[in-house]
């Protein structure tokens, strides 16, 4: 009983410094968003909806990675889940040809951020800033 016991305690130690590791790779993630964010807006209205979809972004990725067991996620359903936030019909519409890597979870943390920058640049100012585009 007490080697399970002592057995129980190691892993849930473990767990723990994993838990603690993860959520300082996260702030660390999100003190770089406010700082680039805070570089490049012109007003506190500006910084607060940029930073607040830049949130919800690596909100939605983190997410899939939690999902998965913090294995990761595949990138055609990291892809689809940031446009999709945007627009369930376009999301439904994608298609997809080629291999579905299965990226790493910091991986698929920042390559969520910059497909949720890519489909906020195309809402403002590309194709999805048009009804026909």
């Amino acid at each position: 009983e007490t080697t399970e016991q002592k057995r129980r305690e190691q892993t849930l130690k473990a767990l723990l410094r994993e838990v603690s590791h993860r959520s300082k790779n996260l702030l660390a993630i999100i003190q770089s968003i406010a700082t680039q964010t805070g570089r490049y807006a012109e007003t506190l209205g500006e910084f607060l909806a940029r930073f607040r979809g830049r949130l919800q972004s690596l909100a939605s990725s983190q997410d899939l990675v939690t999902s998965s067991n913090w294995r990761g996620a595949a990138l055609q359903e990291l892809v689809s889940g940031q446009v999709g936030r945007y627009s369930a019909d376009l999301a439904r519409s994608l298609r997809f040809a080629g291999d579905n890597p299965y990226l790493n979870p910091n991986a698929a943390l920042h390559i969520g951020l910059a497909m949720h920058e890519l489909a906020v640049n195309s809402v403002s100012y590309g194709a999805l800033s048009r009804a026909d585009g």
